[in-house]
């Protein structure tokens, strides 16, 4: 039996364990995102670089996504947290144009690792997924890799149409990031 409380109080309570339970069950989990590509049908890019600054320095960069327009030649505007799930809004310069799109977080792990998949209407076709691993070289310096995994019905048309653009791309903006990084060093 509950206690003699005013009605309005057994709603709220109620309401409150209800939201509570939804909020539980709608946590984002990237086990069961289906918009991650996974092999084998997939085609991948990657692209290794030293970068002579601590993990750190590195991160700091990567996960400052309102600054991305001031060093990434292919990004104009980047915003939104660096969490789990979290949605990430961007205009990217992709084939000579402008266009809007936005990411899901599906990995952070700092100073380690971050990525995100791509979201939005072209997802019923082809999903990216690009990881950026960063491991500290035991020099003071940073190993760092990207790698773009694409999935989806159209996966072959990317690698067809976009697949060196992808490649030049992530390459650019490794070597832009690294500048980046050591010109907020020497701020």
């Amino acid at each position: 039996m509950l206690p003699q409380v005013p009605h309005t109080t057994h709603a709220h309570l109620l309401m409150g364990l209800v939201l509570a339970a939804v909020c539980a069950c709608t946590a984002y989990d990237p086990a069961r995102d289906r918009k991650i590509p996974r092999p084998p049908k997939v085609v991948e890019w990657s692209h290794e670089a030293s970068i002579p600054a601590p993990p750190e320095a590195v991160w700091a960069v990567l996960v400052d996504f309102d600054h991305y327009a001031d060093w990434n030649p292919w990004i104009v505007s980047a915003s939104g947290p660096a969490e789990l799930g979290a949605r990430v809004d961007i205009e990217v310069v992709l084939d000579g144009e402008s266009r809007s799109m936005w990411h899901r977080i599906t990995a952070v792990d700092a100073p380690g690792r971050l990525c995100w998949r791509d979201g939005g209407p072209t997802t019923a076709f082809a999903t990216g997924l690009r990881c950026r691993e960063l491991v500290d070289d035991g020099a003071g310096g940073t190993r760092f890799r990207v790698v773009l995994t694409v999935g989806g019905s159209a996966r072959r048309t990317v690698e067809t149409r976009y697949g060196g653009q992808l490649q030049a791309s992530m390459e650019a903006e490794t070597e832009a990031l690294a500048a980046e990084v050591l010109r907020r060093a020497t701020d």
